[in-house]
């Protein structure tokens, strides 16, 4: 999050993963150089309360999704189980791009087919819960007796650090730990 203040969220992250086993603060600082980044206001953000209080929720909110390791996915509000090879990523995805696709193709609008789709499973119905009680999904209200079924895809607080179109059909929310 500290290189995410400088806009290098991603670029840190790939050293991050492309050197798992060695992560001490002289490396984070060698990191922080090579990407470009101020390194003194690195190292006062990786201290600064609100980044660490923004970890922390992070990590609750984690422990309420059901993770239980990192790097932990979830397509659409379902937690990738199983493989994780590329291949496996990606059939995860092209299946779920299929499920939207049905249920468009069957009068639904995106909004809405995103909706059914992640409230289809439990975990789905407490990622939604999740995003709506930090306010980063828009309220879904009943509709008289019929509950509403569109869904906003998941938005991303402008601290949060994010790729893609705000209207894809697919979101995929990762949870990492580098410590």
């Amino acid at each position: 999050m500290a290189a995410h203040r400088q806009g290098k969220f991603f670029e840190m992250a790939n050293k991050l993963y492309a050197n798992m086993s060695d992560q001490g603060p002289a490396k984070l600082e060698e990191w922080a150089k090579e990407i470009g980044l101020d390194v003194e206001k690195f190292k006062a953000d990786q201290k600064d309360p609100a980044v660490i209080k923004q970890v922390d929720d992070d990590a609750k909110a984690g422990g309420a999704l059901g993770v239980t390791g990192t790097p932990s996915l979830f397509i659409n509000g379902r937690k990738l189980e199983g493989g994780r090879e590329q291949k496996d990523f990606e059939a995860a995805v092209e299946a779920e791009l299929a499920e939207i696709e049905k249920l468009t193709k069957d009068g639904a609008s995106p909004a809405v087919a995103l909706g059914k789709r992640m409230r289809a499973t439990k975990e789905g119905e407490n990622y939604v819960k999740f995003a709506v009680e930090r306010k980063s999904a828009p309220a879904l209200a009943s509709k008289g007796d019929k509950k509403d079924e569109s869904v906003h895809p998941i938005e991303v607080a402008d601290d949060e650090p994010s790729k893609g179109p705000k209207d894809a059909l697919v979101t995929i929310a990762e949870c990492s730990d580098f410590q």
